[in-house]
């Protein structure tokens, strides 16, 4: 017969057996975090990430990962917290760099956003869409000629680049009135997408600072096929058509753009459009 004392013994040691089975640590609630994060379940993989720290807080890679759960969840303050950190236990990690470069875009913050997309770069020169996104904050920034340089340098590391950064950077060529190089990376951009009304508004744009009314008129007649309430190719082609001496024309486009929304337009109605 088994004695108390055997007795909880035994059941001491059957806890002691299974506890570990059912014990979690810092490892298991990372690759708990890392599924959560995969099914874009973020406040669990934020959860999930928390308690890893609490087991272990000396790991660069799970801050970066709670990091970069923020910023999925579009919480980009605590985002910046947590890639701080890793990058304190880590500071030549580039891509808590980047990632702490698109949260502080998203929070307005362009300096610091430009700062840690240099250092993610510094740290790695064929980080690509470090060099992208540091020329799209150049050109929010409306610094055309920094935006120009970082778009150059995607596209020279790797010209396999989406539509929109050869549209990009030709507007940084059309501001700085390299017209013929702006029609080249438009051309590059509809080819990559040739549903995209910008760029042909903006083809548009710089055959008409050519003198190329035709074809001026081609693309313009092409942005407004895809989007017929397009206010600005309506605005744009008025000026064509004046340039051409049709000035009827040219006051038709611009009080429909004005009817859209282009208060521009209403300048020019009054100059040019006396009988309207």
């Amino acid at each position: 017969m088994t004695t108390p004392m055997n007795y909880n013994i035994a059941i001491l040691s059957y806890l002691f057996l299974w506890t570990p089975s059912f014990a979690q640590t810092s490892s298991d609630y990372i690759i708990m975090g890392n599924e959560y994060l995969a099914s874009e379940n973020y406040a669990e993989a934020v959860n999930s990430y928390t308690a890893a720290i609490a087991l272990d807080s000396t790991k660069s890679e799970t801050y970066y990962k709670r990091g970069k759960a923020h910023f999925l969840a579009e919480n980009d303050e605590k985002a910046v917290i947590d890639f701080t950190k890793a990058l304190s236990l880590d500071p030549m990690n580039p891509k808590a760099y980047f990632m702490r470069g698109q949260s502080n875009t998203y929070l307005g913050d362009n300096q610091a956003a430009i700062d840690d997309y240099f250092h993610a770069i510094e740290l790695d020169s064929n980080y690509v869409e470090a060099y992208v996104k540091r020329a799209y904050v150049f050109l929010r920034m409306g610094e055309t000629m920094g935006a120009f340089i970082f778009f150059t340098k995607a596209i020279d590391k790797d010209p396999n680049q989406p539509a929109d950064v050869y549209f990009a950077r030709g507007y940084c060529f059309l501001e700085i009135n390299a017209f013929k190089q702006a029609l080249e990376d438009f051309a590059i951009a509809i080819q990559l997408n040739p549903n995209y009304p910008e760029a042909y508004l903006n083809s548009g744009n710089a055959s008409l600072h050519l003198k190329e009314y035709d074809k001026a008129f081609e693309f313009y007649d092409k942005a407004l096929m895809l989007n017929p309430n397009y206010p600005k190719v309506y605005f744009a082609r008025g000026f064509a058509y004046l340039n051409t001496g049709e000035t009827d024309k040219a006051c038709n486009d611009w009080i429909r753009a004005l009817e859209l929304g282009e208060m521009d337009a209403q300048a020019y109605i009054q100059e040019n459009c006396q009988k309207y």
